[in-house]
């Protein structure tokens, strides 16, 4: 039920079922919508409702209608950013490697069909797949066949916006966490990550194996 909630909170429109397999994304939803509902990360936790007509000026000027953006309040800023934080690590160790090659702070998740990426500037979203219920065929996954079209795309735009990275909200810590248990990191822990966490919730004990 949380996690349906929370789908909902992010304003993707699903028939959801009331079952394990939803926390694998089983609720099936437009690309459109999915760019809707992670423009709440990028935005530090407020979704955009998209707009397809922007404006529509008369043939001697006159503006005739002008389309103003609907933001709605959905996570908080702290649990936004760690989100676009974990992302950030599915483009630099994970699935959605193809887009560090834009060198820039990019988060990003794979799915089976599809790719997300984004940047506080800009969200983008491939879907690759046919309108019938059909494989896309052996190997094809969101990371394969979705995100190098995704990085083709972000490389012809991305010098129309300047360098940004996510900006760290009030009320987020950061820690060095050994990976080997999740508690601080120790003098012996081999590898590590330097993760954010919510201000009260950080790991309090440090490991003290070798990891």
């Amino acid at each position: 039920d949380k996690i349906i909630q929370r789908a909902k909170d992010l304003g993707l429109e699903a028939d959801y079922p009331r079952d394990l397999s939803v926390a694998l994304g089983s609720g099936s939803v437009t690309l459109l919508n999915m760019v809707e509902a992670y423009s709440t990360f990028a935005r530090g936790g407020s979704r955009v409702k998209a707009r397809l007509v922007l404006s529509v000026n008369s043939a001697w000027g006159e503006l005739l209608y002008d389309s103003k953006p609907e933001f709605t309040d959905a996570i908080s800023p702290q649990t936004a950013y760690i989100m676009c934080d974990l992302m950030k690590e599915v483009v630099q160790h994970g699935t959605g490697w193809r887009a560090k090659v834009l060198r820039r702070p990019v988060a990003g998740k794979t799915g089976t069909t599809w790719y997300m990426g984004f940047s506080p500037y800009l969200v983008t979203g491939v879907f690759v797949g046919f309108d019938q219920l059909t494989p896309m065929g052996k190997w094809e996954t969101g990371s394969r066949a979705a995100s190098p079209l995704w990085v083709a795309y972000r490389k012809q735009v991305e010098n129309d916006y300047p360098y940004e990275d996510f900006p760290q909200p009030d009320g987020v810590v950061m820690a060095k966490i050994d990976a080997a248990s999740g508690l601080l990191a120790g003098p012996n822990s081999k590898e590590t990550y330097f993760l954010p966490f919510k201000e009260g919730t950080q790991p309090t004990r440090t490991a003290s194996g070798s990891g």
